[in-house]
C-alpha cells in the first residue's frame, strides 16, 4: 500500500532489509546489482530555495516526464509547508565493494504525485523502490557517503541555475560557505580551460565580505577562477549588474528579490524565475539574464525578521520540528505537506564532475550542525549572512528596500510594494483613517495606499478613471463620468460598485502610472473583488462602447474578454489620448 511505500523510502526498514539486493546503474542497458545499501538520507528544501527548484523543474518539463498517463495530477500546486524533499541513497556494487554509487530515489509524496513506475526514467531496486537513471553517480574513494550526499543536496540548486548548458556566465550573490561552493561548482561545470586561456571569468561572486575581496591566503576563492567583486564598483559606484553587462543566471544566497515566497502556484514561480515579471524581468531586459534563483531558506527568513540576537532559538525550533515532520507517513487528513522533488534531468552529469574535481560541500558545513548521522536534514542559516546583508548598499523608495546593484532598483522597490498590496497573503499594515470624500459618487484616490484601502482591502468591484490636470479630454469627460456614477447609485441602485478617479500628476501619480503601466490619459482600469480585472484601456468620449462592454464583462462574472480591446469608439474631431508628462 501507499503507506508502506512512503515509509520504506525514508529509511524505516530494518537493518536486514537494507541488505537486500537492489538493481540500478546509470547506463541501464542491463541492470547492475547492488550488493548493499549503505546510507539513506532525506534532504528538505524550503522557502524560496524550494520554490526556485520546483519552478525550474516545472519549466524544464521534468514533472511532465514523470506524471502517470491518467493526467489527474496537479503539479502546479504548492504543498502546505511550502517545502519539498529529496531522498538520497548510497550503496556498493555486487562483486566490487570498492565502487560506491549515489542516486536519488523516486518516492511518493502523500499520494499527490503517483509517477509511472514503468517509465524508462527509473531503475527498479526492488518491488517497492525506484531510482532515477540520470541521478546515478560514482562516489570517488576519497569522499565519504555523508559528504557525497551533502554535496548532492547542495548541487541541486546549482544544476537548476546552470541548466543543461555547456557554458554559463553566472553571478552569485553572497560570500558565505554556500555561496562560495556554488561559485566554485559553476566554475567547475564550465570548461576548465576557461580559467587559463586569458578569457574573462565566467563566474562572478558579489559580496561585502572583505576576506573574499582581498588577495590573501585566507581568501576562500583564491585561485579558483571566481571573480569576486563588491556590489558597487569604482568611484562612480556603479552597480554589479551594470559593470558585468550580460550574464545568464543570478544565484542569490542572501535574499529573495523575486518575492518567490508570495507565489500561490508554480506557474507564478516560473514567471518570477525566468524573467517574465519582477526582478527577473529587469535582469532579462537589461542583462540578458535567463534565470533568477534564490536559495533563501525559511531559517534565513527567520534571522532576517528577528535579527541575529533573537533568531537562534526560533531557528533551531523550526529546524527540529521540520526534520521531525519529514514525510514518513500520509497524514490522516491527506494534506499535501511536502513535495517529492524529482531528480533534475541529467543530474549525474553535473554531480559526477563536482565529485571528481573534489568540489565538496561537507556535511559539517550545514549551518545548524553536522547532519552526518541524521536520517533527515534541512539546511540552516548562516548568521554571518545576516551581517553581510545588513551592510549591503541599498536603494530605498517609498519604504521598500532593494539591494544595490540590481537594474531598475527604484522600479523594483515599487513593484515589491505593489506586490505586497495586491497579494492575499500580504502582511497587515497600520491603516491611516480614511479621509473625508467630498464627492458622494466618485472617490478620489491619491496614492497606492488609497487604492489598497478603498479597493483591495475592501475586495471591491470598482473602476478607476486616470486623468491629468493638463489633459483637456479628461476635463471634458469628467462631468460625464460623474453622471455615470450617480446613475449607477441613484437610478440603478448599485451602491456597492465603486467609481473612483486618480491623477497621474506628481510623485504619487507617477507611482500609480508605473504600477498600472499607464502611458496616456484618459485611461480606465477595472477591479473585481479587489483585484485588477483585464487590461487598462482608453476612452476619449463618454458614453463609450468599449467602457460599457468592459463593465458588462466585469459584472457578468465571466473571465476577461480580450476582444473588448478591439472595440473602437468614434473619435469626435479626431480627439487623441494625451501622453503622460
Amino acid at each position: 500500500g501507499k503507506n508502506s511505500l512512503v515509509r520504506s523510502n525514508v529509511g524505516i526498514h530494518s537493518e536486514a532489509s537494507f541488505q537486500r539486493r537492489r538493481y540500478f546503474r546509470s547506463d541501464c542497458e542491463s541492470n547492475t546489482r547492488i550488493e548493499a545499501v549503505a546510507k539513506r538520507q532525506i534532504a528538505i528544501f524550503d522557502g524560496a530555495e524550494f520554490l526556485s527548484i520546483a519552478s525550474v523543474l516545472k519549466e524544464e518539463g521534468r514533472f511532465d516526464d514523470l506524471i502517470s498517463s491518467d493526467g489527474s495530477i496537479d503539479v502546479d500546486e504548492i504543498p502546505s509547508r511550502r517545502a519539498g524533499y529529496v531522498s538520497f541513497v548510497t550503496g556498493t556494487l555486487e562483486g566490487d565493494t570498492n565502487e560506491r554509487i549515489l542516486a536519488i530515489e523516486k518516492t511518493a509524496s502523500n499520494g499527490k504525485q503517483e509517477y509511472d513506475a514503468n517509465s524508462d526514467l527509473f531503475v527498479k531496486m526492488d518491488d517497492e523502490t525506484l531510482i532515477y537513471k540520470d541521478s546515478i553517480t560514482t562516489i570517488p574513494k576519497s569522499i565519504s557517503d555523508s559528504d557525497a550526499i551533502s554535496t548532492a543536496s547542495a548541487a541541486i540548486p546549482v544544476r537548476c541555475a546552470y541548466g543543461q548548458h555547456r557554458k554559463c556566465r553566472s553571478v552569485v550573490l553572497g560570500g558565505g560557505d554556500y555561496a562560495c561552493f556554488i561559485a566554485k561548482a559553476l566554475v567547475c561545470l564550465n570548461d576548465d580551460k576557461d580559467r587559463n586561456d586569458g578569457m574573462d571569468s565566467q563566474v562572478s561572486l558579489v559580496t561585502t565580505r572583505p576576506m573574499s575581496l582581498r588577495d590573501t591566503p585566507f581568501n576562500p576563492l583564491r585561485n579558483t577562477g571566481v571573480n569576486a567583486m563588491s556590489p558597487s564598483v569604482g568611484q562612480e559606484e556603479k552597480g554589479f549588474s551594470e559593470v558585468l553587462g550580460h550574464f545568464d543566471v543570478v544565484i542569490d544566497t542572501l535574499g529573495d528579490e523575486g518575492n518567490l515566497d508570495k507565489i500561490n502556484s508554480l506557474e507564478q514561480g516560473v514567471e518570477r524565475v525566468f524573467g517574465k515579471v519582477g526582478v527577473a524581468s529587469k535582469l532579462k531586459n537589461e542583462n540578458n539574464c535567463q534565470r533568477y534563483i534564490s536559495t533563501l531558506t525559511e531559517s534565513q527568513k527567520v534571522v532576517l525578521k528577528e535579527g541575529i540576537i533573537f533568531a537562534r532559538d526560533p531557528v533551531l525550533q523550526y529546524q527540529k520540528e521540520t526534520e521531525k515532520s519529514a514525510p514518513t507517513v500520509i497524514p490522516d487528513n491527506g494534506e499535501y505537506e511536502f513535495m517529492n522533488i524529482p531528480s533534475p534531468k541529467n543530474f549525474n552529469q553535473a554531480l559526477q564532475k563536482l565529485l571528481d574535481e573534489k568540489i565538496i560541500f561537507p556535511t559539517d558545513s550545514n549551518e545548524n550542525g553536522s547532519h552526518k548521522n541524521k536520517k533527515v536534514f534541512v539546511r540552516g542559516c548562516s548568521f554571518p549572512d545576516y551581517a553581510e546583508i545588513e551592510i549591503w548598499p541599498s536603494d530605498a523608495s517609498e519604504g521598500s528596500t532593494v539591494r544595490y546593484g540590481f537594474p531598475g532598483a527604484q522600479e523594483l522597490a515599487l513593484e515589491a510594494r505593489v506586490d505586497d498590496m495586491m497579494t492575499d497573503n500580504a502582511a497587515p499594515e497600520k491603516k491611516a483613517p480614511k479621509r473625508v470624500q467630498r464627492n458622494p459618487y466618485v472617490t478620489t484616490l491619491d496614492t497606492l495606499s488609497d487604492v489598497r484601502q478603498y479597493i483591495v482591502d475592501e475586495k471591491k468591484d470598482a473602476i478607476i478613471f486616470f486623468n491629468a490636470p493638463y489633459c483637456k479630454t479628461c476635463k471634458s469627460i469628467t462631468p460625464l463620468y460623474q453622471r455615470m456614477a450617480r446613475v449607477s447609485k441613484d437610478v440603478k441602485g448599485d451602491s456597492d460598485f465603486l467609481f473612483a478617479k486618480a491623477s497621474t500628476a506628481g510623485k504619487p501619480g507617477k507611482q500609480l502610472t508605473f504600477t498600472f503601466k499607464i502611458d496616456s490619459v484618459p485611461t480606465f482600469i477595472l477591479f473585481r473583488n479587489g483585484k485588477q480585472f483585464g487590461k487598462p484601456f482608453g476612452a476619449v468620449k463618454l458614453p463609450s462602447k468599449k467602457l460599457a462592454a468592459a463593465l458588462e464583462n466585469l459584472k457578468s462574472g465571466e473571465e476577461w474578454d480580450e476582444s473588448i480591446m478591439d472595440i473602437q469608439d468614434s473619435k469626435k474631431n479626431n480627439v487623441q489620448p494625451t501622453k503622460i508628462e
